[in-house]
């Protein structure tokens, strides 16, 4: 499947349209540290990796703007703490 996944960064998220329905990452940022707090994809579409994309256009977006994360969405938070590779990306 083909998408691409927009970021709003003047709303905080990134997001993607999909058969209509939108499927988002909704981040804050504050004194250098990017909060993930809500990912969300349609039940719909759940299974498909959507939630997965959307958290690595972040993790990218914060590696560009040299923030740490703060991952504290569930899903994000288990995500990033499958990757051994984004340890040193995580805020204390």
């Amino acid at each position: 499947m083909e998408y691409q996944i927009i970021h709003d960064n003047s709303n905080n998220n990134f997001y993607v349209n999909i058969e209509d329905k939108i499927s988002y990452l909704r981040y804050r940022v504050i004194n250098n540290i990017i909060e993930f707090y809500v990912t969300f994809v349609d039940p719909s579409l759940r299974g498909r990796g959507i939630a997965a994309k959307l958290v690595e256009e972040g993790i990218k977006y914060a590696q560009e703007m040299n923030y740490k994360i703060l991952p504290s969405c569930s899903y994000a938070a288990e995500y990033i703490g499958r990757k051994k590779e984004y340890t040193d990306l995580l805020a204390e």
